[in-house]
């Protein structure tokens, strides 16, 4: 059987006594497309360095393809393309240059990939690294990580700060190198349109703590707002459970809830009101809701403190 192409159990990282994660725990199977989420300081990006070796967990265990990141580093990084929000590149070299110096790196390098794919992206090869926009450079960042057909390809933000029509083109090869060779992505992102496109399972983060962890359709089938409409007097929210009320205009009511069932909908039932729907949500309403729950419980528990 296999290992996981990713698990973490239990992970803890603090930095000077602060938790930046706390408990961690996640498993992504090989050939899936899992998406991490959250606001930013969610601890999205210290996952990732974990996962490459670059921060050790303060507590827990990370293994990356069967193998410890702080043991296996450089077994990790042959079989790992891996692209960080900065796209930090050698501006005195040409795009050629770069690629042919990227390729001494790995035995699995596939220049005919490779060329194929700078020419779908329009990249000219003898331009300098520095005379390339945003968008450019990122193009080149992905083929850099693409090139050596890699078993795991982890995005830190890869469309941050590009024009839509990068980001389009950008996530539509993200998408050929997942339908054409069944490659493990590990996707973190804070435009949630570009993950609910692709992920197969998501992890949603808020200050450290992992909120959800499901998959894509698990997730969008039992998050729902419910729309009420009273007709007498307008009962205390509070009354109803697993649901939080989100909006309120006169007698209507707005209600998020992430636990969907006909338990969840009989409580409105029974007080008798003049409508009530059932809305389905986008991920990025989901994972908003989410957040906002979880900082409001956080808020209602400083209070109590």
């Amino acid at each position: 059987m296999n290992p996981a192409a990713i698990e973490l159990k239990n992970c803890t990282k603090t930095f000077r006594g602060k938790i930046a994660v706390h408990d961690l725990s996640l498993t992504v199977e090989p050939g899936t497309v899992y998406g991490l989420v959250g606001d930013n300081g969610a601890g999205k990006t210290t996952t990732i360095k974990m996962l490459l070796g670059l921060l050790p967990p303060s507590r827990g265990s990370v293994s990356v393809l069967g193998c410890d990141p702080q043991k296996d580093h450089v077994e990790i990084m042959k079989r790992t393309g891996y692209v960080s929000e900065n796209r930090e590149l050698y501006d005195w070299m040409t795009v050629s240059e770069i690629l042919w110096f990227n390729a001494q790196f790995y035995s699995t390098w596939d220049n005919d990939l490779v060329q194929r794919t700078m020419r779908s992206m329009e990249l000219n090869p003898k331009q300098k690294i520095k005379h390339l926009s945003r968008g450019m450079r990122a193009k080149v960042a992905m083929l850099l990580a693409m090139g050596h057909k890699p078993d795991l390809l982890i995005l830190d933000e890869p469309s941050s700060g590009l024009d839509p029509l990068v980001r389009r083109e950008i996530l539509e090869h993200i998408i050929a190198i997942i339908q054409s060779e069944g490659r493990t992505v590990f996707l973190s992102s804070h435009l949630i349109d570009e993950v609910e496109r692709i992920a197969d399972r998501v992890g949603i983060l808020c200050d450290g703590d992992m909120m959800r962890d499901e998959s894509l359709d698990a997730i969008k089938e039992t998050s729902k707002r419910i729309r009420v409409a009273w007709n007498g007097d307008m009962p205390d929210p509070g009354q109803f459970k697993n649901v939080r009320r989100i909006d309120q205009s006169g007698r209507e009511e707005a209600y998020f809830t992430q636990c969907f069932n006909d338990n969840v909908l009989d409580q409105f039932r029974e007080r008798h009101p003049a409508s009530l729907e059932v809305e389905a949500l986008g991920l990025e309403e989901i994972v908003v809701e989410t957040i906002r729950a979880q900082k409001h419980f956080l808020k209602s528990l400083e209070k109590v403190g």
